[in-house]
């Protein structure tokens, strides 16, 4: 039920609202003329109340019939619109933006008389939000919503426009008596959303019945989210409630010209962040944002090959530190514009023994590239075999190595080819495989390679027979059978028999054959040499053997000496000499030259014996040593006489002749 105040409000209020003197008696005191002075207030109502109780009883009886048992709180109200999680605040007054204010309720005696407003603080500049006919008593269904925009911090004002005019605010200090007028609650479960309730007017004295229901409303602050995309169309943006999350999107991610040129998202900046292009993260929305859509342009970069085959095996190109088979090729890869990528093409080994593929050119732009637009790079490669080339001798051309598929070849080798000292080798031909043929007997062959091919080239070995003279150069030359390349050195097959003859030869005697320094037997001829190594076969020949000696003769005094030369002609080297004294072997003289140092005067004779290598044996002729005993206080003087008819010798006589008488003269004079 209303109170007692509220009927006297309502009952009077009608009645009295255009009189100057009965305002309210609540509110006013009545005043009487003025020019009398003032009544007592105490009398005044004596008499009004005696005059105005039939009429108040009847309105009295009325307004208690009319009146509502009683009307839900706002916390009810609040509860049965579903806002259960709720804490009071402070709040008077809300900062500049954009809101969305829902009207759900007015519990109020005259809801077509409310009017609700928003106004700059400080100011009593009203703009109108609500007006009377807008709302309607009790819960409002469905809700009206509306949305303004202020650039001010500002509150909101509940008025009356008819009966009793008056106007109620957020900021309690602009109430009549400083009063709350208004609750404001935030919703927990959604902070952005305020609700908020007024109490409007019930007595003359401007005071409520602090129920604020008479209309109930949210209030909530709106952000707008700007989403930006050069690319694509985006979603998310629009309006939305304070404190709420908001996300934005796009429907694809990647943008293909179809012209090796594409867009690509990357992430979300702005007031937006992820790289989920269907999903930003949250963004909270505080305030107006903007969401934006980075993207980049990417370009294909294709690289291929030509002249490769299926059995190319190893790595065809790398990119960017990728290695890239010729499976894997035409390989496409999309680079960022601007950035730099790098390539190298490789020479490819295939599955073929002998086959390969040589990287001969690249078409496109050489490594590192700046990406400016869709480029192609393509590796071209030539075909290579290989031509194994085997010897074990010579210098053959070519050697082993590769060569272009189609390539013509010469093949050719150097024989003879020498080896150690009296060893040669002699190309006897080849034998082939692939494009060589398959054998033939000369040192050279043409062929054009188009597959693995392999030459061999084959061989036999010589050894040198060389055959001499001693002494050297003697005429005719011995015979040789077989007869072997011509000249004093003759090339024969390993293992080969020759049969050499000495052949007689005028002064000379044949002594012997010796192989290698080898004798091969006194008078052994002809002989058989084994040619399996290099050998020297040598036919050996005597002169007349002979030996002399000088001098022949001589005549000495007892302690002088004579000295003994030899010349030795014919035989065969080395010799033993021994030397004779009247016959007689004189121990230790076996060299060919000999000093003779006689002891006692007499006559001697002495002849020289040699034997050769071949055990022949050669005697001089003999010398006649004439050895005088020198008189006492005489002298006796060394003459060497030689049966050798020289001018000089006798003038060396007549000089000692002259010598020894002149050395007898000077004696006797000092004897005098």
């Amino acid at each position: 039920m209303k109170s007692w105040n509220y009927i006297k409000e309502h009952m009077y209020g009608p009645l009295m609202d255009n009189s100057e003197t009965f305002n309210c008696f609540h509110k006013h005191n009545i005043i009487a003329e003025r020019g009398n002075g003032e009544l007592r207030k105490s009398s005044l109502m004596k008499h009004l109340g005696i005059v105005m109780l039939p009429v108040f009883s009847l309105f009295l009886l009325y307004h208690v019939i009319t009146v509502n048992a009683s009307d839900p709180s706002l916390t009810e109200i609040l509860n049965n619109l579903g806002f259960t999680n709720l804490a009071q605040t402070n709040i008077e007054t809300f900062p500049p933006g954009t809101y969305n204010i829902t009207i759900h309720a007015e519990f109020a005696q005259y809801p077509n008389e409310n009017e609700l407003s928003h106004y700059k603080i400080n100011t009593s500049s009203f703009t109108v939000i609500f007006s009377g006919p807008e709302g309607g008593s009790g819960y409002i269904f469905p809700p009206i919503t509306k949305t303004f925009t202020v650039n001010y911090q500002f509150g909101l004002s509940l008025s009356r426009t008819f009966s009793y005019p008056y106007r109620y605010y957020t900021e309690s200090s602009r109430n009549p008596d400083g009063a709350q007028y208004a609750k404001v609650y935030k919703n927990l479960d959604n902070p952005g959303i305020f609700l908020i309730g007024f109490d409007e007017r019930t007595y003359c004295d401007e005071t409520g019945d602090k129920d604020y229901n008479d209309m109930v409303f949210s209030l909530q602050l709106q952000h707008y989210l700007s989403v930006i995309s050069p690319y694509d169309t985006p979603s998310g943006e629009g309006w939305y409630y304070n404190g709420t999350k908001a996300f934005t999107s796009l429907a694809n991610d990647i943008i293909d010209y179809g012209n090796g040129t594409r867009a690509i998202f990357t992430h979300w900046s702005g007031d937006a962040s992820g790289t989920n292009y269907s999903k930003s993260e949250p963004i909270y929305m505080n305030q107006n944002k903007t969401a934006i859509a980075n993207w980049k342009i990417q370009h294909l970069a294709t690289f291929s090959q030509t002249n490769l085959d299926s059995s190319a095996l190893s790595t065809v190109v790398t990119v960017n530190g990728i290695n890239k088979t010729f499976s894997e090729l035409p390989y496409a890869i999309w680079v960022d514009s601007n950035a730099v990528i790098s390539y190298s093409y490789s020479n490819v080994s295939s599955s073929t023994t002998g086959k390969r593929f040589t990287l001969t050119s690249i078409t496109g732009p050489t490594s590192p590239i700046t990406v400016t637009n869709p480029i192609t790079i393509t590796g071209n490669y030539t075909t290579q075999y290989y031509l194994t080339v085997t010897s074990p001798y010579g210098s053959p051309t070519p050697t082993s190595r590769w060569f272009d598929t189609g390539t013509s070849l010469t093949a050719s080798i150097i024989t003879p080819w020498a080896g150690p000292t009296g060893t040669r080798y002699l190309c006897t031909g080849w034998t082939g495989t692939g494009s060589v043929p398959t054998s033939g007997t000369l040192s050279t062959i043409n062929f054009a390679i188009n597959q693995p091919s392999h030459i061999t080239w084959n061989w036999k070995t010589q050894y040198l027979l060389t055959v001499l003279t001693d002494p050297a150069g003697l005429n005719p030359q011995p015979t040789r059978n077989p007869s072997g390349e011509p000249g004093d050195t003759w090339w024969y097959e390993a293992s080969t028999d020759v049969t050499l003859t000495a052949q007689s030869v005028i002064n000379y005697t044949f002594s012997n054959w010796d192989i290698d320094g080898i004798s091969k037997g006194s008078g052994v001829n002809p002989i058989t040499i084994n040619m399996n190594t290099p050998h020297t076969a040598t036919a050996h020949y005597s002169p007349p053997f002979s030996v002399s000696i000088y001098p022949l003769s001589a005549s000495i005094n007892v302690g002088s000496s004579v000295s003994f030369t030899s010349i030795i002609s014919g035989g065969k080297s080395p010799y033993a000499c021994q030397w004779y004294l009247d016959n007689n072997p004189v121990p230790g003289t076996n060299s060919t030259t000999w000093t003779f140092t006689p002891t006692t005067g007499g006559i001697y004779y002495v002849h020289l014996k040699v034997t050769d290598a071949m055990g022949k044996t050669a005697q001089s002729e003999t010398a006649k040593i004439t050895v005088a005993i020198v008189p006492v206080g005489g002298q006796s003087y060394r003459i060497q006489v030689q049966t050798r008819t020289d001018p000089l010798i006798p003038y060396v006589a007549l000089v000692s002749v002259l010598t020894m008488i002149s050395i007898k003269m000077r004696r006797k004079k000092r004897k005098h």
